[in-house]
């Protein structure tokens, strides 16, 4: 009888562990996901980068994963996002800003360069090892900023975005951002 007693506990001991284990695996593959379509104000920013998974954390030495800046005055949105990982020690920053002014729900462009000719939208890899570190953006690529809730008494700004980046320079010529969203407070 104890012995048999001892084979339960053995048996749902093991059966307790393999669901932890399980539960954790499936944690991992939830968090790789993009975060969802929202206008709350929650601070997510995520897209696909030559379709795998980016998303803005605070990751390595950035306090803030997201900033936003919006000039209702002149219509001009401006989002800087970094996504890093001390674990694999690279830094990714994007940068987007809007071309067009924006006054409400609709469908927008990205800039090329501000008034200074800095070019303003991009994707940069502060630290990491990979080869070509820079893509920015052309007006004659791809381009589309749509901007689905903004709430200017609240402050919230949220929308979708797909966008080419290039650098010429590189094996890889274009770096294709799809299914961009964000969802952040200015």
């Amino acid at each position: 009888h104890k012995m048999r007693q001892r084979y339960s506990i053995f048996f749902y001991t093991i059966l307790f562990l393999s669901f932890g284990l399980i539960s954790c695996q499936k944690e991992v593959e939830d968090s790789r996901s993009l975060p969802a379509l929202t206008n709350q104000g929650i601070y997510t920013l995520g897209c696909k980068v030559n379709g795998e998974i980016w998303i803005a954390n605070s990751g390595y030495q950035e306090p803030y994963p997201i900033y936003t800046y919006y000039f209702p005055e002149t219509g001009q949105l401006m989002i800087n996002a970094t996504m890093g990982s001390e674990e694999n020690k690279i830094i990714e920053q994007m940068y987007l800003m809007s071309e067009d002014s924006i006054v409400g729900v609709g469908t927008y462009a990205f800039t090329k360069v501000n008034e200074n000719g800095l070019r303003k939208v991009g994707l940069n890899n502060v630290y990491s090892e990979k080869s070509c570190p820079n893509y920015y953006h052309d007006s004659a690529y791809k381009s589309v900023l749509n901007i689905t809730y903004l709430d200017s008494n609240k402050r919230i700004v949220s929308g979708t975005f797909e966008l080419d980046l290039i650098n010429a320079e590189c094996d890889i010529p274009i770096v294709k951002i799809t299914e961009g969203r964000f969802d952040v407070r200015y």
